[in-house]
């Protein structure tokens, strides 16, 4: 029996893996891969000899510059055709594998997407760098870094591709940022020893403000070298063939998930959001209490919260009147509250000094905990965030209200007590500041001393069409009404119209949610 480490086990099961799906799983009878077959066709075309020296990206740079970028992608899309799509052991292996997998994968064939079909379970492919709007976690989704011939201006194919790939801040997706934080990742398919594979890995991983990640990786055993890498980077080698592997994680999930006696195990539900009496705030913001009735903001939620679970910092801002102190509360913190693993979340306001009112309402919450009134904040929050047990995420909400009640001096203390904190990396604790767009460029200050504060920053829009319907149709359903829907387009047509002022004004167009409400 192959020895399967508990706590991958238990990830699997939790569906808290995201699974990297190279090439090499895709080999054929002689050990080849589509790559190495369109490889070995192109050096043949090139006038190319000794082929096996040269890599996929090489021979098409050289493709490309002789015949053209069309040409090139021609050439793909004819040989993945030829080569065909049928799925191979492995693909139809994790096919089968829990329903809550995050795969990401780096070929360009449609074998795992076929072996989905096969099974007849949903899949959602997300081509490149684009963001999942949604975390719906009856639904598979794979992300195909190296784009689809299905979108040609996805693919990246030769050297200046992948060099841009690599380069390119915003080529791997917040969404897929946030996921690469939160799950156990493995490996499957990739040549540990093979720079692009190196490249990859410091690409997905690097960028990320993230705490202590475990990886896995199936396979040859690498060299002394190469294995001593892996270590450093925190790579666990289990040194078997992938599909091997696969079988006995399959075979061992089912066993776990067998009821040990006849009666069945009562599932344990989620309890339902509580509906609010109204299912409108008028001017007032939305809460964590209505969350029932926050609808409109589902994508700019994910977003955000991608953001947060990727970086130790993040910025919100937007026009005032957009619904950032809603989204906040009734949109992110509820999804950081309910992650796996959980946040705790401290939201706060500059009506006075910042640092009191965290203190005080973590020894609210920790009144057993030895909270010491004296020492920097960095020594106040390790203590606070050992006796929570999780991540904590400090909120500074309508941020612009500390620049206009606090004067410099005291300014340059607080962004020193943060910086202190930002610069503590094994301290699980994370900031979000949010503010009026018109104040952003104030946050200078904090720059000063973390230079990283407009590294993860999102602006927030006016709602859309769409949204703003969203918003006026949706929290009345939960009350059990309903609108005419003639009656509704009425109302987008008002408001959008009322828009016309600003669009010609170069402002951006939406609705405003107050004018909503």
């Amino acid at each position: 029996m192959i020895s399967i480490p508990e706590e991958l086990l238990e990830q699997f099961e939790r569906g808290n893996v995201l699974l990297f799906i190279g090439e090499q799983v895709g080999r054929d009878v002689e050990g080849q891969t589509s790559v190495d077959h369109m490889t070995a066709e192109l050096a043949t075309r090139c006038g190319i000899d000794q082929p096996e020296e040269y890599t996929f990206p090489e021979v098409a740079q050289a493709y490309q510059d002789a015949t053209g970028r069309q040409a090139l992608v021609q050439f793909v899309r004819d040989q993945l055709e030829a080569l065909g799509d049928e799925p191979k052991e492995i693909h139809r292996l994790i096919a089968g594998l829990t329903r809550r997998l995050v795969l990401v994968t780096t070929a360009l064939d449609r074998r795992l997407e076929r072996a989905f079909e096969e099974k007849g379970r949903p899949l959602h492919v997300i081509i490149g760098n684009m963001d999942v709007p949604f975390d719906d976690e009856r639904t598979t989704q794979l992300y195909k870094l190296r784009g689809s011939v299905e979108r040609v201006e996805s693919l990246v194919l030769t050297e200046d591709d992948h060099e841009v790939f690599f380069e390119d801040q915003a080529s791997i997706s917040v969404a897929l940022q946030g996921y690469l934080v939160r799950k156990t990742i493995v490996f499957v398919g990739y040549d540990l020893a093979d720079a692009h594979f190196k490249r990859l890995y410091r690409k997905v991983t690097a960028p990320l403000d993230a705490y202590a990640r475990r990886a896995y990786a199936f396979g040859q055993a690498p060299s002394s070298l190469v294995f001593s890498w892996c270590k450093r980077h925190g790579i666990q080698v289990v040194e078997v063939r992938p599909a091997t592997y696969l079988e006995e994680l399959t075979r061992q999930l089912a066993e776990r998930a067998r009821p040990v006696s006849a009666v069945q195990p009562q599932l344990v539900e989620q309890p339902a959001l509580p509906i609010p009496v109204r299912p409108y705030k008028l001017l007032d913001f939305y809460e964590a209490g209505d969350a029932a009735i926050f609808f409109g903001r589902e994508q700019e939620t994910q977003l955000l919260t991608s953001l947060i679970h990727a970086h130790r910092l993040a910025v919100l801002y937007g026009a005032s009147g957009t619904g950032k102190t809603s989204l906040l509360l009734a949109g992110v913190v509820p999804q950081l509250e309910r992650a796996d693993p959980p946040y705790e979340t401290v939201t706060v306001r500059a009506l006075e000094d910042p640092l009191l009112i965290i203190r005080r309402d973590l020894r609210r919450r920790l009144p057993e905990a030895d909270l010491s009134e004296d020492g920097s904040l960095l020594e106040f929050l390790d203590a606070a965030t050992r006796a929570l047990e999780r991540s904590l995420v400090i909120i500074l909400d309508q941020f612009e209200e500390f620049f206009v009640r606090f004067g410099p001096n005291f300014r340059a203390s607080f962004f020193a007590e943060l910086g202190a904190l930002y610069d503590a990396r094994d301290l699980p604790v994370k900031l979000v500041f949010s503010l009026r767009e018109d104040w952003l460029a104030s946050m200078s200050e904090v720059e000063e001393r973390i230079p990283g504060v407009y590294r993860a920053k999102m602006r927030l829009l006016p709602l859309s069409r769409q949204q703003a319907g969203q918003a006026i149709t949706q929290p009345v359903e939960q009350l059990g009404m309903a609108y005419a829907p003639a009656l509704v387009d009425k109302l987008l047509d008002d408001l959008v119209d009322g828009q016309a002022d600003q669009l010609a004004m170069g402002e951006a167009g939406g609705v405003m949610p107050p004018q909503l409400q």
